[in-house]
């Protein structure tokens, strides 16, 4: 691999595929490019909270909306409802997991059958996002490495385990991480991150305490120059991949 120069290992969050990319298949054909992204199916539905309705997917009218919960329960209840702990996927609950959320909130929230759930963006609303996903592979089958919130799904994507962890670490983990291998093997690395990311979700790890030199926050002149598209699926730790 003479030819890469830099690999950018991106992670973002709550946001889903569906919602971002959802679309992707009329933007590919628009530009002449061919319809194989695994895209919001057209009998896509979810039972609303109190059972009452189905919702199906509409174009968002606002950039902001009501959050979503990724932890355990919510995440078991989004995979199959009425039954969460089988090993059968229905994906059925999300829209119940955003209606409870809503409904749990204080103050209350506004959209208490979870509706949000189906709403979707498209490249009227992200042109860049849209146009760099057509440039690059994104990953339309990436989901979450374990159903749960943000820090284990972190700890995954630095050292493909959690080692057992499904909230937060309250102990240090002694497993190899990406940078212990990269380290090891020679080849330079570095991490570019708010602080409350870099070091709470990484500090358990053993090598991170110590690598003070190699955590560059809010330092994106440090980095050559990339052009990154996003690719979240589902909810929890989205990634990219980027090579030059």
């Amino acid at each position: 691999m003479t030819a890469v120069k830099h690999i950018i290992y991106m992670l973002q969050e709550n946001r889903s595929f569906d919602q971002y990319f959802g679309q992707m298949n009329a933007y590919r054909q628009n530009q002449g490019f061919s319809a194989d992204v695994d895209v919001t199916p057209d009998n896509a539905s979810q039972l609303s909270y109190d059972h009452s309705t189905t919702f199906t997917p509409f174009h968002m009218n606002s950039q902001c909306m009501e959050e979503m919960s990724s932890y355990w329960n919510e995440s078991h209840n989004d995979w199959n409802h009425f039954a969460p702990t089988t090993a059968t996927p229905l994906m059925d609950g999300f829209a119940n997991s955003a209606g409870g959320d809503s409904r749990n909130s204080n103050p209350p929230g506004f959209d208490i059958n979870g509706q949000r759930v189906m709403g979707y963006y498209d490249d009227g609303d992200l042109p860049y996002y849209y146009f760099m996903a057509a440039q690059f592979a994104i990953s339309d089958r990436w989901f979450s490495p374990i159903m749960t919130n943000t820090p284990a799904n972190r700890m995954y994507a630095v050292a493909a385990t959690s080692h057992g962890v499904v909230n937060k670490p309250l102990t240090q983990i002694n497993v190899p991480t990406i940078f212990d291998e990269l380290q090891a093997a020679g080849i330079t690395w570095r991490t570019t991150s708010r602080i409350t990311q870099t070091a709470v979700r990484s500090r358990h790890f053993q090598y991170f305490p110590n690598t003070s030199a190699q955590i560059l926050f809010r330092c994106p002149n440090t980095l050559p120059t990339q052009k990154m598209a996003p690719s979240p699926k589902l909810h929890s730790s989205t990634a990219i991949r980027m090579m030059d």
